[in-house]
């Protein structure tokens, strides 16, 4: 018999595969199934177990946590929600409904945004990029968030993005066991939605 892979194992290797560059948050707990979050996103999403997961090529994966209020959505190595062409219309769309905030830090390239919509509204947008080795802020829309001490130009950004996100009380402390795993892709045109 197979002896069960410690927590603190799966854990480091669960880190590797969702590194935090590409996360959303939304207010929907108890109000939003992960399998409906995933909808709204345009994203079909199959449950699956840690283990399988391991075992499976690290490609088109997403971890889904609760956090307070908000349920939490951390996208895959391979940034499939990032890269999904509806990504941007289906986050307004879903911002209409509750609050939300879309982290991202390029890991090839310096690009780092953070999108903070409140009541159906875009209050927050800060994008900044990397040309050529100089960092530059190119929008900045709305009034710094609460815990926004810093600028995403600095270092150390994980450390900025985690404050604010405290602030609007979104949580990173996730127990292991409840974060759930979904092998996901891009809805087509035939499949069945549930919105």
């Amino acid at each position: 018999m197979a002896r069960p892979i410690p927590d603190d194992v799966l854990a480091k290797l669960l880190e590797r595969r969702y590194p935090s560059f590409h996360w959303i948050a939304v207010r929907c707990a108890g109000r939003c199934t992960d399998l409906e979050l995933l909808d709204h996103l345009g994203l079909v999403g199959t449950p699956l177990d840690m283990l399988e997961h391991l075992r499976l090529p690290m490609h088109t994966h997403v971890a889904i946590a609760d956090s307070g209020e908000w349920l939490w959505i951390s996208d895959g190595a391979t940034y499939t929600m990032w890269n999904n062409p509806q990504s941007s219309s289906r986050l307004k769309q879903l911002a209409t409904k509750w609050d939300l905030f879309e982290y991202f830090l390029a890991d090839c390239w310096d690009i780092r945004q953070v999108t903070f919509f409140r009541d159906g509204r875009l209050v927050r947008k800060l994008f900044v990029s990397d040309d050529e080795g100089e960092r530059s802020v190119s929008e900045n829309f709305g009034d710094p968030l609460p815990g926004e001490s810093g600028t995403l130009e600095s270092a150390d950004i994980e450390q900025i993005v985690a404050a604010i996100a405290e602030k609007l009380g979104i949580t990173f402390r996730h127990r292991f066991g409840d974060v759930r795993l979904y092998e996901i892709r891009i809805r087509g045109a035939g499949d069945v939605t549930s919105t």
